[in-house]
């Protein structure tokens, strides 16, 4: 992981964009919990997947975004059932 922009008891994310892409980290502390996560810019979704958390690498989830500035990417992990792990947002360079 690169670098660390968000952080709870639950989860450590590396969040970002560049050009036409939005790139995130993560690390799960609790890596054998089943992870849903996903990206949205306003209302459209970039990315909505379960995703199975590797403790040994962390996890990498990089989605094609259209052009544009000022506006915002969000991020949602939850467990499984929808316990929300971790949330957080990042602007679009």
């Amino acid at each position: 992981m690169t670098n660390v922009t968000h952080a709870n008891d639950n989860v450590l994310v590396n969040l970002s964009t560049e050009a036409a892409a939005v790139n995130l980290q993560f690390v799960s502390l609790e890596p054998a919990m089943p992870l849903h996560v996903t990206l949205k810019r306003g209302e459209t979704v970039l990315f909505d997947e379960a995703v199975a958390a590797d403790p040994q690498h962390g996890n990498r989830v990089s989605a094609a975004i259209a052009a544009g500035r000022g506006e915002t990417v969000r991020l949602m992990i939850t467990t499984a059932n929808g316990k929300e792990l971790i949330a957080a947002e990042t602007k679009i360079k």
